[in-house]
């Protein structure tokens, strides 16, 4: 059984039960194409975060002190 994100099932649900008019459908498919990258890429961030917080607890760090090692580059 394959999981179902939460931009999935609203489509799904907007087609199935006819909650809108999609008069134009190239438009519907891009803004559903649009809506799936937005929610992976905040899905890759959450896991992201998942990991910098083992890090954070194996390491005694915080995510910030984390964060600023990692991905700080300051040049003077």
């Amino acid at each position: 059984m394959t999981k179902q994100t939460a931009v999935e099932w609203l489509v799904e649900k907007i087609i199935k039960d006819k909650l809108i008019d999609v008069k134009n459908g190239h438009q519907f498919i891009h803004l559903q194409s649009i809506a799936k990258e937005m929610e992976k890429q905040n899905i890759k961030q959450a896991y992201n975060d998942g990991k910098a917080a083992v890090i954070h607890i194996e390491n005694n760090m915080s995510l910030e002190e984390y964060y600023n090692e990692t991905f700080k580059n300051e040049t003077k």
